[in-house]
């Protein structure tokens, strides 16, 4: 037998062996990246390109069948094994933490140990990975817990009770407390949510911020990992946020024009291009199903408005007693088993409720609108009162418009602008105006009031589009043939001209008769 011969027979026994116990070979639909899901160990191992690492199949080659990564059939193995992969592998996503069937409406938890949960309404059952067509890789540091399921009554007072504050638009505790619930649930269903909404957790020096969010990640995946994100790793972001579920960015205090265009680009479109290694053309997609959580003392990169539009806003004041961290984290490691079971109870509820369509379905005013209606799936099962959930999702919002407009004048220009008005001169509601002229007339109120305003008018211009404004006025825009541009503002509450047809007679009331005026002359002037 030629040696070519000997190294085609070793593969052929290997790959009949590994087929009859059910390992089977798959390639990532986005990266086109090559594993194997050997089935001995119940495990998916990474197969790069030779001598770029695969250290975990060549150990497993020599366990099982004896060939050393020294032996030269190794090599062939190994890249025969790349071959059939490409050739032969299925097409698959693969998937951190927990995934979610649209369309059967089927949660999958990771096992973290070669097996998953599923999770369909009814009792949940441990499953092998891979089965039904979901493969989970467990490259996030994550950790297997074996779950108590059931309703224990600890898992809102350990994961949910932070230090809240009254926010600067007017939330109140127990509404942010119900976002960050519903956030955290979200995180079981990351195909529902193509756009993910965003955690921003604001708060001073001492407020608890890293800790609770440190805290959700324990207690769900068993692993903790606050990042701090620098200047260098813009390149990286998509993969970091692939390999976290549960992504926490933590002290983001400093602007970084970057962090705000990839966050942005992240909750707009949910995936990364990026040139494949060793490639000067061929691109792939990164797609994460990350559910991001941010800390800060000074948000300022995400004062976007494409960002603020997917934000929920948390805001927590200083304690004044202070907790061991370490015993709390220690508490969360004893406890997990019942957490997490408790978790995967209220989940099977959620999905339970969305299989009957308990909740009409019906149109949101908020951008985020599959998060507002998985909102009213979780209020349904918690007991919230639909009074409840609305007056939730409206001080989110306003608490998001407060938000945007921190730091910006915009808002209270504009109300001091609309009321201003020169003795006999028309009032400003509804008036046409030119921009230069508009932002003229802003610039000295401000000046009057030594308020720092826009350096340019074409500033003016693009706040005039946010939602923001427009939330509190309506702003008309007329272009004429030179390209100037005239704006015409009211607030919601103004009454508004119409207009009337030029066929339409126009009764016009008679004059009113004038009044006599009496002038007193002094005697002798």
């Amino acid at each position: 037998m030629s040696p070519r011969d000997k190294r085609q027979a070793i593969w052929s026994y290997i790959l009949g062996s590994e087929s009859e116990h059910g390992s089977q070979f798959i390639v990532t639909k986005q990266d086109k990246r090559i594993y194997v899901v050997l089935a001995a160990i119940n495990e998916i191992v990474a197969l790069p390109p030779w001598g770029k690492g695969g250290d975990k199949f060549l150990a497993y080659l020599f366990g099982m069948y004896g060939i050393d990564s020294h032996d030269p059939a190794s090599a062939a193995v190994y890249g025969l094994a790349r071959h059939h992969a490409l050739l032969n592998g299925l097409q698959v996503d693969l998937r951190r933490f927990t995934a979610y069937n649209t369309e059967s409406k089927t949660v999958y938890f990771s096992g973290y140990n070669g097996r998953m949960w599923r999770i369909d309404g009814g009792t949940p059952e441990e499953i092998v990975n891979g089965e039904e067509g979901i493969f989970f890789i467990d490259d996030d540091e994550g950790s297997h817990v074996e779950p108590d399921y059931g309703p224990h009554g600890i898992l809102f007072d350990m994961l949910a009770n932070l230090n809240y504050d009254k926010g600067a638009g007017g939330i109140n505790p127990d509404q942010q407390r119900r976002m960050l619930i519903t956030w955290m649930f979200a995180c079981a269903f990351p195909d529902m949510f193509p756009h993910k909404p965003l955690m921003l957790v604001e708060g001073a020096y001492g407020s608890g911020k890293t800790l609770g969010v440190t805290l959700i990640q324990q207690a769900l995946t068993g692993r903790m990992r606050p990042m701090s994100v620098s200047k260098h790793q813009e390149k990286d972001f998509g993969v970091i946020l692939l390999r976290s579920p549960i992504a926490m960015l933590d002290n983001q205090d400093t602007f970084q024009e970057w962090l705000q265009d990839q966050i942005c680009t992240y909750a707009t479109y949910g995936d990364f291009p990026k040139r494949k290694l060793y490639s000067d053309d061929e691109e792939m997609i990164i797609k994460p199903q990350s559910f991001v959580a941010i800390t800060s003392k000074n948000p300022s990169t995400f004062r976007r408005e494409d960002i603020v539009d997917r934000l929920l806003i948390m805001r927590l004041k200083r304690y004044e007693q202070f907790r061991n961290a370490k015993k709390i984290m220690a508490e969360i490691a004893e406890q997990r088993s019942k957490i997490f079971g408790e978790f995967m109870w209220y989940v099977n509820l959620i999905v339970e409720a969305m299989r009957n369509e308990v909740i009409p379905e019906q149109q949101e005013k908020w951008r985020m609108s599959d998060f507002a209606t998985f909102t009213r799936y979780v209020g349904y099962v918690l007991g919230w009162t639909q009074e409840e959930i609305d007056d939730t999702l409206d001080a989110m919002q306003a608490e998001r418009d407060v938000f945007a407009a921190e730091n910006d004048p915009i808002l209270e220009v504009l109300h001091r602008w609309i009321t201003y008005r020169v003795r006999g001169q028309p009032s400003n509601i509804g008036r046409e105006v030119e921009l230069t002229t508009l932002f003229r007339e802003m610039k000295r109120l401000t000046d009057a009031e030594d308020i720092t305003f826009y350096k340019h008018h074409s500033t003016l211009a693009d706040k005039l589009r946010t939602t923001y404004v427009a939330r509190h006025f309506q702003v008309e825009v007329r272009h004429d043939e030179q390209g100037g541009r005239f704006y015409r503002i009211w607030r919601h509450e103004d009454p508004q001209l119409g207009l009337v047809e030029e066929e339409e007679p126009i009764d016009l009331a008679p004059p009113a008769q004038p009044i006599p005026v009496i002038r007193m002359v002094k005697k002798g002037s």
